[in-house]
């Protein structure tokens, strides 16, 4: 077949059945002129039509040449029929076996119009009518004797049949016409749709693609052939993860005429697929939809094939996640602004301000780091965990939530062996995440500005407002509990500079009490308990010292599992903390990273609270102390030296100036 159509798989179907047909006249031709040249000779002793029909049969191969080289088909189909004509009239001439000859013309026409097309095709049919209509008037040329009633009928029938042959090649033509446009029509469809269309028939147990499809459909497959392939193969390459039996089971079914097409809708496993793109470096969600092309026969109803149409929903789904995005955007907005409408101004403004200076010292501690200390972790640690704790305090989950994954990150990055600069890149985002949630209640509150009417100099005892809300807080979320009494007056007649630090402490002792000390009802009413816990929170001055006790009603410290967890830690032997007298044992709860929670949480099990408040005790001086008794509850005393303060800040104004 290469040979017959001289290696093109490129020609349009005419030009494709034309070269066909001229290869295989010529091939033909060859075959018998070397038989006839052969039989000439060796039979008749006919040297000169041997050497002839060798010649012809040297010029057919020569022509096959040519035709092959340079696929010019008229210009070959035409110096084809010359010689063919040539030929047909040498055998007029000679008479041929027993003067039959001449009836070989008959084939002329049919050659002539299908090869060259009705104009040329008519020309040289009526030239070659011509010559032959003349030599048959004129006997002296001809070499043989014909009757004069062979001759009329001879020419009736070639002029008949060159009649007959126009009228069909005409035909034909117009026929061909109307199917190219028709054609022509079909492949603008397919060049301009945007969807990917083609028909799959079942041949045996494969799902073969037909031969047309959607200009668009090669982009969603790629550079692999489509026409001619197998379907489900197609599909495999577009995503390897694919359950393909599936996919060839559902075929089945629509092939089977007694299942009903919109039933079998619902169960596509084609319906949405993800593909990657490797021309365009990105991820594509195609949708495959399948209808049937149904055939009648008699009663008999057969599914022939079936239309595929693929959709690219890249850029809808796309869409959808944008607007839902904005959606989500636009919802924690009003959350963000019912929170702050919520929140005193001077709550809110305390909290960004603190919250941005944290920020700005954990950026200031990790700028140009390529090793990243411990010490440095454990710091942006209590930084993170303090961020946490006041946006909790205050409501703000979205900001807690993100300040929880940090710590996270954080607890990750100091499992490590030797931390990098790189190893923080995800706790980096997630703190610029608080960042970013901070700086959107700051314009929030900024528009709202002009409606606020209190101002944070006037107002008495704000920490008083932090731990009213954080307990509303810790009871919801814990379904604990708790009457709170706060004395906290003294607080007025403190430097402003123990007010964060004060609000800070009381506010990780608060959520330890929830965390660890306070029981549920249950547990309460089981151990003889009021069902709601009690907190009391005071200060007071006694001779330059400013105290803080804080005390809760809980289950206090368990000395045995405190010791148990010490022994896990490595912190000594079994026998060595066995002999740890009892104040050294509550001091374990100061230690950074202990914790006897068994999980965690966003209020436990990391151990850090504790540990911030024991340290933000030891910046200003201060001293911590603790009495306990187990299931009674636990009290905290916390003291601060207001003359030693005093010397500080006045040595601090001293720098400043």
């Amino acid at each position: 077949m290469i040979l017959l159509t001289s290696g093109s798989t490129t020609l349009d179907p005419r030009d494709r059945r034309r070269v066909i047909l001229v290869n295989g006249i010529l091939l033909i031709g060859i075959v018998a002129l070397s038989l006839a040249g052969t039989s000439a000779y060796v039979t008749r002793g006919n040297l000169s039509l041997a050497v002839a029909d060798f010649i012809v049969a040297a010029i057919a191969a020569a022509l096959i040449v040519w035709l092959r080289l340079t696929l010019h088909i008229r210009a070959v189909g035409s110096s084809l029929l010359v010689i063919i004509g040539a030929l047909f009239t040498f055998l007029l001439i000679t008479g041929g076996d027993r003067n039959t000859g001449p009836l070989w013309t008959y084939l002329f026409p049919l050659f002539a119009f299908f090869l060259l097309g009705t104009k040329l095709g008519w020309l040289l049919t009526m030239t070659l009518f011509a010559v032959m209509a003349t030599l048959l008037f004129q006997p002296d040329w001809l070499k043989t004797v014909y009757d004069p009633a062979f001759r009329g009928r001879f020419l009736g029938s070639l002029l008949t049949l060159t009649g007959v042959a126009y009228l069909y090649e005409a035909s034909r033509k117009e026929a061909e016409s109307r199917m190219q446009v028709a054609l022509k029509e079909t492949d603008d469809i397919f060049q301009a749709i945007r969807e990917g269309l083609f028909l799959i028939q079942k041949v045996q147990d494969r799902f073969i693609v037909g031969s047309k499809s959607s200009v668009i459909t090669q982009a969603f497959f790629g550079s692999r052939a489509l026409a001619g392939s197998d379907f489900v193969s197609q599909v495999q390459t577009l995503n390897a993860r694919l359950d393909i039996s599936g996919v060839e089971k559902y075929l089945n079914l629509l092939f089977n005429v007694d299942f009903e097409e919109s039933m079998l809708e619902q169960i596509n496993p084609l319906r949405q697929i993800e593909s990657f793109d490797s021309k365009e470096k990105r991820l594509r969600f195609l949708s495959f939809g399948f209808y049937r092309v149904v055939t009648t026969s008699g009663n008999e109803r057969k599914v022939s094939s079936l239309m595929c149409t693929v959709i690219d929903e890249t850029d809808a789904l796309t869409f959808q996640k944008k607007l839902a995005e904005q959606e989500q955007h636009e919802a924690s907005q009003t959350q963000l602004l019912l929170l702050i409408l919520n929140i005193e101004p001077f709550l809110m403004k305390n909290f960004l301000q603190k919250a941005a200076e944290y920020i700005q010292e954990i950026n200031d501690l990790f700028r140009g780091t390529d090793q990243v200390e411990q010490h440095l972790l454990d710091s942006v640690y209590r930084k993170v965990h303090s961020i946490k704790g006041d946006a909790g305090a205050l409501g703000l989950k979205q900001i807690s939530e993100v300040a929880h994954s940090a710590e996270k990150r954080i607890e990750e990055i100091k499992s490590m062996a030797k931390p990098g600069g790189s190893d923080l890149f995800a706790f980096l985002t997630d703190l610029s995440q608080v960042k970013q949630k901070c700086d959107d209640i700051a314009e929030l509150q900024k528009r709202l500005s002009k409606h606020y009417h209190q101002n944070f100099e006037t107002m008495v005892n704000p920490v008083k407002v932090i731990l009213n809300k954080l307990l509303s807080t810790l009871s919801a979320e814990t379904g604990k509990t708790a009457r709170m009494r706060l004395n906290l007056e003294e607080l007025n007649r403190i430097p402003k500079k123990l007010h964060g630090l004060i609000q800070e402490i009381l506010v990780q002792l608060l959520r330890n009490s929830f965390a660890h000390g306070l029981e549920n009802v249950a547990e309460r009413k089981r151990l003889r308990k009021s069902e709601n816990g009690n907190i009391y929170v005071k200060s007071e001055i006694l001779n330059n010292l400013f105290r803080i006790t804080y005390q809760d009603d809980g289950s206090g410290l368990n000395l045995d599992r405190i010791r148990q967890k010490a022994v896990s830690l490595g912190l000594g032997t079994q026998s060595e903390i066995e002999t740890w007298p009892d104040k050294k044992i509550r001091s374990l709860i100061f230690h950074k990273g202990f914790s006897t929670a068994e999980t965690i949480t966003m209020s436990a099990g990391r151990g850090v609270g504790m540990d911030i408040i024991y340290e933000h005790v030891r910046s200003v001086g201060g001293t911590i102390k603790l009495r306990t008794q187990w299931l009674k509850g636990i009290e905290f005393v916390i003291e601060f030296d207001l003359e030693k303060l005093a010397r500080e800040q006045e040595n601090h104004e001293v720098i400043d100036s």
